[in-house]
């Protein structure tokens, strides 16, 4: 049982060439993750070798059957995202294709249904081919990496955690040759610029010379060398421009460009006590509890599917709005009130009341394009939906941000950088997650909700 790809190339209706003869060949039992920016083509590629697209060149052929499952579309008012999504994943492997090709199958998944996937594909016989941003569950899973860049497919034949190592290696590499041609260039530049100072204080010396001394020197040949000194020192100029190049850092991806006035949260000092926490007539903490927040800390909190963290957060956020805070809160579901026959930037403009640019900054930073912000909800997925309601939290001023599951629809980018903005937040940051790599970067008081009590913890203790 073989994928293989020989001489591939896609173009788009549009003229975007995505793939530019690509080849690759993938042996039976590769367990591989594919993985690359927004937009490069992941989910494309899986509809090329599973036959749903046709390539513009090349042929590709695969041996045995194929079973896809892809990325999870919330749906309105779903009880259990996670349960649903196990069973679809379960029942793909359960038909014992000899290809299976996973768009995001962690996505609203726990610990233990994570644990579960991984499983069913490390058992599993056949090749898998899974994207996903979840780069603890690669490193579980994975035996070799697919990686798109500039409209080209590089295997590497080594598990994630390897590549991952070999790969900084090379994106350190490249950054050090960009900034030794920068450095080589300012220094360029400086020499000719002292040059053309040089000259032009020579030049203007003898600018005031009487016409019978200038006449004497012109003889000497000494003014032919100071315009052969300007000369040579625009020319030097003229080179340093031209050398310039590609003037963007590698690897420098886009970050969450937001106001200052969003980013200066007022200072938060407070004291949340419940008595216990009821899901109807569901019972989820039996004693009372409290959590202490303030400015510049953020909480993560940790448990299984249907132990209560949502309606854990959902409490906090009723306590906290009652009181002078200004609360955001991104919640997994798509009950938004959204205005159905309105373009999405328009609505993101209204709510925040900041200027477009900064709005499509961190809308493309989130993997949402220009061209999804100017469609109506109707226009978008479910999972398109979340992403744009992620952006509506962020760019709208807040003293706490509240985050139920952020990253279960983006991609590694939009992973990146959401976990550097929350990083360097002020705010008060109430987070839920179960993407390990994640939580274990912008964690730093981590509870737990385990047999009915809400427990302070460590991330590591329960990961591993």
């Amino acid at each position: 049982m073989t994928i293989k790809l020989n001489n591939i190339s896609y173009t788009f209706s549009d003229g975007l060439t995505i793939f530019d003869q690509i080849n690759f060949k993938l042996p039976n039992n590769e367990k591989v993750a594919l993985i690359g920016d927004n937009g490069t083509g992941k989910t494309t590629l899986l509809n090329l070798i599973r036959g749903n697209l046709v390539p513009t060149q090349g042929h590709i052929q695969v041996d045995g059957t194929i079973e896809f499952v892809p990325q999870f579309e919330p749906k309105l008012m779903q009880v259990s995202p996670g349960q649903d999504q196990l069973k679809r994943l379960e029942y793909a492997f359960s038909r014992k294709a000899d290809v299976i090709l996973l768009d995001e199958p962690t996505s609203n998944l726990d610990k233990s249904g994570i644990q579960k996937v991984v499983n069913l594909i490390n058992h599993y016989h056949g090749i898998v081919l899974v994207i996903s941003h979840d780069k603890a569950f690669l490193a579980r899973v994975a035996t070799s990496v697919l990686l798109i860049e500039q409209a080209q497919v590089k295997h590497f034949q080594m598990p994630y955690d390897e590549f991952q190592k070999v790969y900084q290696s090379e994106r350190d590499r490249q950054y050090r040759e960009y900034e030794n041609k920068k450095k080589a260039q300012t220094q360029k530049r400086k020499s000719a610029e002292k040059m053309v100072k040089k000259a032009n204080h020579a030049k203007k010396g003898k600018s005031g010379m009487a016409s019978s001394d200038w006449k004497a020197k012109s003889l000497s040949g000494k003014r032919d060398k100071t315009q052969k000194g300007l000369a040579k020192a625009a020319k030097q100029l003229q080179d340093v421009a031209a050398d310039t190049g590609d003037d963007t850092k590698p690897f420098e991806k886009q970050g969450l460009k937001l106001l200052d006035s969003v980013q200066m949260s007022q200072k938060v000092k407070a004291n949340v006590t419940f008595e216990n926490l009821m899901n109807h007539d569901r019972v989820l903490i039996d004693k009372p509890f409290s959590l202490k927040l303030q400015s510049g800390e953020s909480y993560t909190l940790l448990g299984e599917n249907g132990s209560g963290k949502t309606t854990l957060l959902t409490a906090i956020y009723d306590d906290l709005k009652q009181r002078d805070y200004r609360v955001n809160f991104f919640r997994q579901d798509i009950m938004h009130n959204w205005q159905p026959h309105e373009k999405m930037i328009d609505q993101l403009l209204d709510l925040s009341g900041i200027n477009q640019q900064i709005i499509l900054d961190t809308a493309g930073a989130l993997g949402i394009t220009p061209m999804m912000l100017n469609r109506d909800p109707s226009g978008l997925s479910g999972g398109q939906l979340l992403k744009v309601q992620l952006v509506s939290q962020l760019i709208q001023p807040y003293d706490i941000l509240i985050l139920d599951e952020p990253t279960n629809y983006l991609d590694y980018d939009g992973v990146e950088a959401l976990t550097d903005f929350l990083q360097h937040n002020s705010a008060v940051l109430l987070i839920v997650s179960h993407d390990e790599a994640f939580v274990k970067q912008v964690a730093q008081k981590t509870y737990q909700i385990q047999n009915q009590q809400l427990v302070e913890g460590s991330v590591t203790d329960y990961f591993d």
